[in-house]
């Protein structure tokens, strides 16, 4: 088994950041943060790779850093998993650089941006906002119980009202001379984050009709497969990928069929219906 490698990508505005550090003497504090902030990030990377899934590289801006790969068909389980991963470090590093300063308290005062750049991040990392940490585990949990739609739609609603209310501030502090661009950059990130998170599921199924079309233009096998009627959802899932279009049988107890789903009804089953929802309960 090839050993997946995950690398680390910088864009520009990273650089312009770390440079307005350095001009506001902010350097060491900024060096702390950015450690912080990878290590939260391939906590993420591990954690995926563990449960199966591909990782390509983390991507650092000004905004901190994201990981990306290939996490089509997620369960929200993995989902939950995986973003806990990175705040949990966050702590446990918080909670060793405190051990540290008891064993050898002469080390408070090198280490101490450290233990509060870790402590920010899990902090601001578990407000419940997309795309957050917190937020993704409280989606995964919503959308268990909801569906991803519905749970698309709350989220989104939270993410705007947060980012108004972070821009507000912004607003509030300026009218009274304090210049806080902490507050005003953050509400535009919750912001962008929410309205591209709202479209995002619309962009993959528009991607998966196309490449059902390409299928189909090319000439593609299908396939019929027979599933037991108290499997998940989520099983689906499979079926979607391949160069085979597949429909799916459920079959009862009594080894009757007791529905069909094309393989052009699959993709809305898995938009609107939680992946732990059996088979015999869709409508």
């Amino acid at each position: 088994m090839v050993k997946q490698k995950t690398k680390i990508k910088v864009g520009a505005s990273f650089f312009a950041l770390a440079f307005l550090m350095l001009v506001t003497k902010n350097g060491v504090y900024f060096l702390y943060y950015m450690v912080a902030v990878i290590l939260h990030e391939f906590a993420h990377a591990k954690v995926a790779l563990k449960l199966g899934y591909q990782t390509k590289d983390i991507s650092l801006s000004a905004f901190g850093a994201v990981l990306y790969g290939d996490f089509s068909h997620m369960s929200f389980a993995d989902e939950a998993k995986i973003a806990l991963a990175g705040p949990m470090l966050n702590l446990f590093l918080a909670v060793c650089t405190l051990a540290t300063w008891w064993a050898f308290p002469s080390l408070y005062f090198f280490t101490q941006p450290f233990y509060i750049a870790n402590v920010c991040i899990f902090a601001v990392n578990l407000l419940p906002c997309y795309p957050l940490d917190g937020g993704r585990v409280l989606f995964a949990v919503m959308g268990q119980k909801l569906g991803e739609n519905k749970a698309k739609k709350l989220f989104v609603s939270v993410g705007i009202s947060l980012s108004v209310l972070c821009f507000g501030l912004f607003l509030f502090l300026l009218f009274c001379g304090v210049v806080n661009l902490t507050f005003g950059l953050f509400g535009l990130f919750l912001f962008a984050n929410a309205t591209g998170f709202k479209k995002q599921k619309v962009y993959q199924r528009i991607v998966g009709l196309q490449i059902t079309k390409q299928k189909l233009q090319r000439g593609a096998e299908i396939k019929t497969v027979a599933l037991h009627c108290d499997n998940n959802v989520s099983c689906l899932a499979k079926y979607c990928c391949g160069n085979f279009l597949y429909n799916v049988q459920v079959v009862g107890d009594d080894n009757k069929v007791i529905a069909m789903f094309a393989f052009d009804e699959m993709q809305d089953i898995l938009l609107n219906y939680p992946p732990n929802t059996k088979l015999k309960q869709i409508d």
